[in-house]
């Protein structure tokens, strides 16, 4: 009976653990899904939207680097990333450049973009 208890258990335990390692390996309902980019922006930061351009060229400026500020560019919008990222990288991802694509193919949902402070729009050099 000692026997049967023991292999009982072992056998919940695995079973716990593998439906563990499939629930954290599911992919996020976020990862693909463009429609992410579709937010909305506060009064002020659309005025900002409105009245500030960065070309790819003064972005890739602020790549995080030796102090410098660290921005990025997703759907035309550039957000200052400078107080989430470190040294300008998140995730294998640098900062300086547009990350539209990769934002959409990342897990990360809206919210995370409506956290960012905006510093006005992306104008393509």
């Amino acid at each position: 009976m000692t026997r049967i208890l023991i292999i009982t258990g072992i056998i919940v335990l695995v079973l716990a653990i593998g439906v563990g390692i499939f629930i954290m390996l599911a992919p996020s309902p976020n990862v693909g899904d463009a429609t992410k980019l579709q937010r909305t922006f506060s009064t002020e930061e659309q005025a900002r939207i409105d009245s500030v351009t960065v070309t790819t060229t003064e972005l890739a400026k602020h790549d995080g680097q030796e102090g410098r500020s660290a921005w990025i560019a997703v759907n035309g919008v550039v957000y200052d990333v400078t107080e989430k990222w470190t040294d300008g990288k998140h995730h294998g991802l640098e900062a300086g450049q547009d990350l539209t694509e990769k934002f959409v193919a990342s897990g990360h949902a809206r919210q995370t973009l409506e956290k960012l402070p905006v510093v006005g729009s992306l104008l393509p050099d």
